[in-house]
């Protein structure tokens, strides 16, 4: 399993660990900044850098159902949006489980994407 990096506008590099923790990293000086863990599980698997400057990720372990989180530079803290469903009554509901992939498109929709054998795209719209 690779661990995610994305690099946001002003240079900065963000990452993710296996332990769950998110960090970045400043290329000119070297410096690496510790942000915490979003959620209380391990492993970060996918990030993604917003139109809004926003870092939008997905935390989880294998074994249970991945967390939808952001990572807000300007103030410094998190937002976390929890479990990943849709709900389309009385047509669908369908509660996504595990995540690998994480992308951000021009029009500043995040696309989410599973990683199961019956997968499916999810996407969400920042609200600026």
């Amino acid at each position: 399993m690779r661990e995610p990096l994305v690099k946001d506008v002003k240079g900065w590099i963000y990452g993710g660990t296996s332990e769950g923790f998110l960090f970045k990293f400043d290329p000119e000086t070297h410096a690496v900044i510790n942000l915490g863990k979003p959620i209380d599980r391990m492993r970060i698997r996918g990030l993604t850098v917003g139109l809004d400057g926003r870092i939008y990720g997905i935390a989880g372990e294998q074994s249970a159902e991945c967390h939808f989180f952001c990572y807000d530079p300007k103030v410094g803290g998190y937002t976390i949006f929890g479990s990943i469903s849709v709900e389309r009554h009385p047509y669908y509901d369908w509660l996504g489980k595990q995540f690998d992939a994480v992308a951000a498109g021009l029009d500043g929709t995040i696309y989410l994407g599973e990683s199961e054998r019956k997968s499916h795209l999810f996407l969400f719209s920042p609200i600026p």
